[in-house]
């Protein structure tokens, strides 16, 4: 490897350098401005890569201060097998450096090799100048450049043939990846699939030339079943019912009833049945359910009697039966009813049916015909 410039003379812009003390490394990068000897630099260590020094005699020092200097270019170079250092020289005229070991171990990346090994110097635009990565790289590749801009002017001519060999079916949408479907159709697998398709076009064709026929379709009727309103009744009436109050007995007995009840048990579940079983079914026991006391000399015996008399039992049983009348009603209603609400669904169900088979789903004739002409080619 180079270890050290030492001394470069009437070479371009050197004209009398005697060396730095920067060295070498195994990647070393220069940049200066234009006009310090980048591009001088570059060819010397493209000379010495190659080993031809004959090239560098053409970069002599133009209009040089110091003429009695003879063009001369020396170099160290370093070992890395023996660890030693070594000098390489090259003297104006000679056909090649000596004691050159770096012949072929030299690269050199500068405009040129990019020119050469990467791209041409048309394609040379600010994109490429910052995207490195769309290159194309070594010698062998160059050549490639050209031709893939041709096989890109190809493409693009196929392309603009595509549009004139798309299906019919395509001429209102050109998709580049529906062109792929049709050309790559499997028409043994699909024969059978097309054949149902086509006869489902050629009925929405039908339906659509019928037009007449549709507008004169029976309409679907729209009702409210009656029970529901019977319902709705029988349950008001129901509610007037139960909102009775039997009348015919003194707010005194009321209370009188209540405060025994109050004074004698904690639970008031069931109590107007309790009172009503008791008095009517086992006062023959002569106890009150609720203390156990004797009830023949007791005053809470009258003021049962009072309430518990015949016009109660009157207004008792007139309750039940209202109840039973508006429960028989409602049933008979919802019997009667839901036998003619089940017959209008089927009517109903009926004329679905004959819409299912007249109304098409929406889509041009012409277009369905030309559908169907795609088909029956795609069959032949």
């Amino acid at each position: 490897m180079i270890k050290k410039i030492k001394k470069i003379s009437q070479i371009g812009v050197f004209e009398n350098f005697s060396g730095w003390s920067h060295e070498f490394w195994t990647f070393t990068a220069f940049f200066w401005e234009n006009t310090y000897g980048k591009t001088t630099l570059a060819k010397v260590f493209k000379s010495l890569g190659s080993d031809i020094g004959g090239q560098l005699d053409e970069l002599t020092t133009i209009a040089p201060t110091i003429s009695w200097i003879s063009q001369e270019i020396e170099i160290k170079g370093f070992d890395t097998n023996t660890n030693s250092e070594y000098p390489i020289k090259y003297i104006y005229g000679s056909a090649n450096w000596t004691d050159n070991k770096l012949k072929g171990n030299l690269y050199v990346f500068d405009n040129d090799f990019i020119h050469k090994h990467l791209i041409t110097w048309i394609d040379i635009t600010h994109g490429n100048k910052e995207k490195f990565t769309d290159f194309i790289l070594w010698d062998e590749a160059v050549q490639s450049i050209n031709q893939i801009e041709e096989l890109k002017k190809k493409t693009l001519l196929l392309k603009n043939d595509l549009k004139s060999l798309k299906p019919p079916y395509l001429a209102k949408e050109f998709n580049e990846t529906k062109i792929r479907e049709y050309l790559h159709l499997n028409i043994e697998t699909d024969e059978e699939s097309i054949k149902k398709r086509k006869e489902q076009i050629r009925l929405k064709i039908t339906n659509l030339n019928s037009s007449d026929s549709i507008v004169k379709l029976p309409d679907i009727d729209s009702f409210v079943p009656n029970f529901l309103n019977a319902i709705v009744n029988e349950i008001e009436k129901i509610n007037l019912v139960i909102a009775k109050d039997f009348q015919d007995v003194t707010s005194t007995t009321l209370e009188n009833i209540k405060a025994h009840i109050r004074t004698h048990t904690n639970s008031w579940d069931a109590i107007d049945g309790w009172i009503k079983t008791w008095f009517l079914d086992h006062k023959k026991w002569d106890i009150c359910p609720f203390c156990g006391q004797d009830t023949i000399e007791n005053p809470l015996l009258e003021d049962f009697s009072k309430f518990f008399n015949e016009a109660y039992s009157e207004f008792s049983t007139s309750i039940i039966e209202d109840l039973k009348k508006c429960v028989n009603a409602l049933y008979l209603e919802i019997k009667l009813d839901a036998h003619d609400y089940l017959k209008r669904i089927i009517v109903n169900l009926q004329k679905y049916y004959v819409y299912d088979n007249t109304i098409s789903i929406p889509g041009s004739t012409l277009e369905l015909v030309e559908e169907i002409s795609v088909l029956e080619k795609v069959l032949t």
